[in-house]
């Protein structure tokens, strides 16, 4: 609520452990944010990546990596955002921030 107050808005992606708990407990799990000013950026796309379950689906049988990984949490977030007035000169218009 405070961040928002002050213009800003964000994503938010829970470590793969709360997946199973009810939804009012979601809230108390950490993860990964990324906040931005809605004044200046809006969010075009997010992705978020379980790098556990990107391991296993990749692993093609080595078990010695999938006992490492599966006990992991790790988990990751990617927003693309549409950059609202682009400084002068600049061509692009999108700007693409990762957090894990």
């Amino acid at each position: 609520p405070a961040l928002k107050a002050q213009g800003y808005e964000g994503c938010f992606c829970p470590k793969s452990r709360s997946k199973p708990l009810p939804e009012e407990e979601r809230k108390h799990v950490d993860g990964c944010a990324i906040f931005f000013n809605k004044t200046k950026f809006g969010l075009h796309k997010e992705k978020f990546i379980d790098y556990s379950q990107l391991a296993i689906a990749n692993a093609e049988g080595a078990d010695d990596m999938i006992n490492r990984v599966q006990t992991k949490d790790n988990i990751g977030i990617v927003c693309c955002l549409d950059i609202k007035e682009p400084s002068h000169g600049t061509r692009h218009s999108k700007l693409v921030i990762l957090n894990t």
